[in-house]
C-alpha cells in the first residue's frame, strides 16, 4: 500500500498535534502544585490583613511569599527532570515553555517594584490589588504559551480582584483571602485534572 505525500502530510500534523497536547496536559500538571500553593498564600496571607493589627499581618504575609518562593524553586528543580518516556523534543519544549513564563514572571516583579516606587505612598490595598491584577495579567499571558486554561484563571483573578477592590472595600482582604486564594486553588485543581 503506497502512501501519498497528502496522507503523510497529514498523519505528520495530526501526530504534531497530539505531541503539544500531551506536552500542554503535562506542563498543566506540573502548574498545578504551583497554584495550589499560590492560592494558599492568598488565603492565609489576605486573612491575616482582614484580621490581624498591620504590623503582624505585613510579617505573617511576608513569610507566607518568602515560603512560597523557596517552595516554587524546589518544584521547579523537581519538575525539571526528565519524565520517562519524554522525548529530547518534548523536554526541550516543556523547558522553553517554563524559560518562557519565568521570563514573564521576572518581568511582573519588575513592573510591581517599579510602579510601587515610583507611586509612593500608596494603600497596602491598592498595591495588594495591582499585584493581584498583574498575577492574573501574569497567567493571561502566560497562558499564550502554556494553554487555555491559564488564561481562564488569569481572567477570573482579574475580574475578581477588579470586584473585590472597586464594589467591596470595606471587606477587600476578606475577599481575595476566600475567592482569589480559592480561583487559585481551585484552578490548580483544575489544572490537575486536565
Amino acid at each position: 500500500m503506497a502512501v501519498d505525500v497528502t496522507d503523510a502530510a497529514r498523519a505528520l500534523g495530526e501526530i504534531e498535534e497530539t505531541s503539544g497536547r500531551v506536552t500542554r496536559r503535562q506542563g498543566y500538571r506540573e502548574a498545578s502544585p504551583h497554584f495550589i500553593m499560590w492560592g494558599l498564600v492568598w488565603l492565609f496571607g489576605n486573612g491575616a490583613l482582614e484580621v490581624l493589627p498591620w504590623q503582624t499581618a505585613q510579617y505573617v504575609m511576608a513569610a507566607l511569599i518568602a515560603a512560597a518562593v523557596i517552595g516554587a524553586i524546589v518544584l521547579g528543580v523537581r519538575q525539571g527532570r526528565p519524565v520517562p518516556g519524554e522525548t529530547s523534543l518534548d523536554i526541550r519544549a516543556r523547558k522553553r515553555a517554563g524559560m518562557q513564563i519565568n521570563m514573564v514572571i521576572l518581568l511582573a516583579y519588575a513592573l510591581v517594584i517599579g510602579a510601587v516606587t515610583v507611586f509612593w505612598p500608596v494603600e497596602y490595598r491598592d498595591i495588594n490589588a495591582f499585584i493581584s491584577l498583574v498575577a492574573g495579567l501574569v497567567y493571561i499571558g502566560a497562558g499564550v504559551v502554556a494553554g487555555w486554561r491559564w488564561i481562564a484563571v488569569g481572567g477570573a483573578v482579574v475580574a475578581l480582584t477588579l470586584i473585590g477592590h472597586l464594589l467591596l472595600e470595606q471587606y477587600y482582604y476578606a475577599w481575595m483571602a476566600v475567592v482569589g486564594g480559592g480561583a487559585l486553588i481551585l484552578g490548580g485543581l483544575w489544572l490537575r485534572k486536565a
